[in-house]
């Protein structure tokens, strides 16, 4: 009687076991993906998307949310090369290729930085220097006295009378270069980017000679694609194709100028193309070793790609040359989260 009942339940052991050794072989067959997004002087966290992209494109394969520790995970992922992305507004979207190999765990930990952490143009740089004594042998008296009072009422911030001073000289004065430059850059700091773009146009047109108004107008397309970022790397990317462009153009003219090669890197950042923003940011301090912006941004680079290491060396050179920096906590708060990853 024992014998038949065993024997009876012989096939249902046997459909049990082929299942449970066909799931075991379905996990092994799929991966794991975890890690930790860590973003300085911000806790505690909320829950923010961890997002997993195909390396085709933009195209989603998974996603989902941190803990309030900043840990995340995926499960059953299908072996392969994918981008672990975070996008949280105020930030640089972080973005790391993970390779998952079948029944593999990969980690990955990603820091975020503020977007102020690289500048399109930091407020110490000034792209040109403007000769007054030149432009009054050009230009009338009181033309070069409204293009003085424009750039003081820029500086200030006071960009109305700013731009009512420079439409009207160039209206007297409309072969005045520096002011259409001038005034390109009132607009962008509006956002009018279009306007900007014809004043930067008018200015390179009239000077040909001339790097600022190409160092102006890449800026300008890297602004205008930072302020598009929701609409998707298809229409961001236009914009750093022209910003390259231009700054193709502006080194041919001025091949030793550091603040071109900063721009170079900091289009390549924006672009996730990581290894030749490190080499464009390495040239610029290669021509100006004291450009503490390009340090900071190096050490992003080096973040993006894990190399902790490298990092920690820009973030020490720059506290060394900027021993009175005014964002000198936020660097060592950072300097410390990085330490962290060694």
């Amino acid at each position: 009687m024992l014998t038949r009942i065993l024997t009876s339940c012989l096939p249902l052991f046997l459909v049990l076991t082929s299942a449970y050794g066909q799931a075991a072989q379905n996990r092994n067959a799929t991966s794991s993906l975890d890690g930790s997004v860590v973003i300085p002087n911000n806790e505690p966290m909320q829950r923010y998307d961890v997002l997993l992209l195909a390396k085709d494109g933009e195209r989603e394969f998974a996603h989902t949310y941190t803990d309030l520790t900043g840990r995340y995970r995926f499960d059953g992922v299908v072996p392969g090369i994918y981008d672990v992305v975070v996008r949280i507004e105020g930030f640089e979207e972080a973005r790391w290729e993970a390779r998952l190999t079948a029944g593999m765990r990969t980690t990955v930990n990603m820091i975020l930085e503020p977007k102020a952490a690289i500048a399109v143009i930091p407020d110490e740089w000034e792209t040109g220097v403007v000769n007054i004594e030149e432009l009054t042998r050009k230009f009338s008296k009181k033309a070069v006295d409204d293009f003085q009072k424009a750039s003081e009422a820029k500086r200030k911030g006071d960009l109305a009378k700013a731009e009512e001073l420079l439409e009207g000289l160039l209206k007297s004065s409309a072969d005045f270069y520096e002011a259409h430059n001038l005034l390109g850059t009132v607009y962008q700091a509006m956002n009018r980017f279009r306007e900007a773009e014809k004043q930067y146009n008018l200015s390179r047109n009239l000077s040909p000679g001339a790097v600022e108004p190409l160092v102006d107008l890449a800026t300008l397309y890297l602004q205008e694609a930072e302020a598009n970022q929701k609409e998707g790397p298809f229409v961001t990317g236009v914009m750093y194709d022209d910003a390259l462009h231009i700054l193709q153009e502006a080194a041919h003219k001025d091949p030793r100028n550091a603040t071109i090669f900063y721009l170079f890197g900091v289009t390549f950042y924006r672009s996730h193309s990581y290894r030749i923003a490190e080499a464009s940011f390495k040239e610029a301090l290669s021509i100006n070793s004291r450009m503490g912006m390009t340090r900071l941004a190096l050490a992003n680079v080096y973040i993006q790609q894990h190399e902790w290491k490298q990092a920690l060396d820009q973030f020490d050179s720059y506290l060394s040359e900027n021993p009175k920096a005014a964002n000198r906590s936020q660097v060592e708060a950072i300097r410390a989260k990085v330490i962290q990853q060694l």
